[in-house]
């Protein structure tokens, strides 16, 4: 499942409307926007088959946004994550 996080992250999230680049001038870390949620660890709970509902409860996310980001990384051929 690890192979499938770094994958998964070397995607270009730039496309994915739902996720954002933060930057301390040292540091860079994706994060699902308006939120504090780390991207690698979202998509970690995916690849562990921990239900959306628990990622989502457990990030204090919306359901749809948490969808929409696991959408985008099946659209680009990395659903065998969550099967």
């Amino acid at each position: 499942m690890r192979r499938w996080v770094q994958r998964a992250l070397q995607l270009d999230w730039t496309k994915c409307p739902e996720v954002e680049l933060l930057e301390d001038g040292v540091h860079q870390l994706w994060v699902l926007r308006a939120t504090d949620a780390p991207l690698t660890e979202v998509l970690r709970a995916v690849a562990d088959a921990i239900p959306p509902s628990e990622i989502a409860e457990v990030f204090d996310l919306e359901p749809s946004h948490l969808a929409k980001v696991i959408e985008f990384a099946t659209a680009a051929g990395f659903s065998d994550a969550l099967n």
